[in-house]
C-alpha cells in the first residue's frame, strides 16, 4: 500500500513537473538534485558516525578484554606470598627437626659405650 502510494506521488509530481516552462522545470529539477545531494551528505555524516562508533566499540571491548586479563594476572600473583608462606613454613619445620637431630646426636655422642664405667663411684 505504501508502495502504490509512493508511485501515485511520484506520478503526480511528473505530471505536475512536465506542465511546467522548461525554466522552471530545470529549476525543478535542480531543486531534487539538491536534495539528493543533501540526503546523500547526510548518510555520509551517518556512515562516518556509525564508523566512528564501531571503532568506540571495539576499542571499549578491548580494554575490557585487557582488564580481564589483568586481573587473572592478579589474581595468579596474589596467590604468590600465600605459596611463599608455605615455603617458609617448611624451611623452618625441617630446620627444628634438623636441630633436634644433632642436638640427638651430640648426646649420643656424649654418652659411653657402658655407662655404668662413666660414673665415678664404679668400680
Amino acid at each position: 500500500m505504501q508502495t502504490t502510494a509512493q508511485s501515485m506521488t511520484a506520478n503526480r509530481e511528473r505530471r505536475q513537473c512536465n506542465a511546467l516552462p522548461p525554466s522552471a522545470r530545470i529549476a525543478k529539477r535542480l531543486q531534487q538534485v539538491g536534495t539528493v545531494a543533501a540526503a546523500a551528505e547526510e548518510l555520509s555524516t551517518r556512515l562516518r558516525d556509525l564508523r566512528q562508533v564501531t571503532r568506540s566499540s571495539e576499542i571499549a571491548s578491548k580494554a575490557v578484554g585487557d582488564a580481564e586479563t589483568h586481573q587473572r594476572h592478579r589474581q595468579v600473583l596474589s596467590t604468590g606470598p600465600e605459596k611463599i608462606g608455605e615455603v617458609v613454613k617448611l624451611i623452618h619445620s625441617i630446620a627444628a627437626q634438623t636441630n633436634l637431630l644433632a642436638l640427638n646426636a651430640t648426646i649420643e655422642a656424649h654418652v659411653p659405650a657402658n655407662p655404668a664405667a662413666a660414673l665415678p663411684w664404679s668400680p
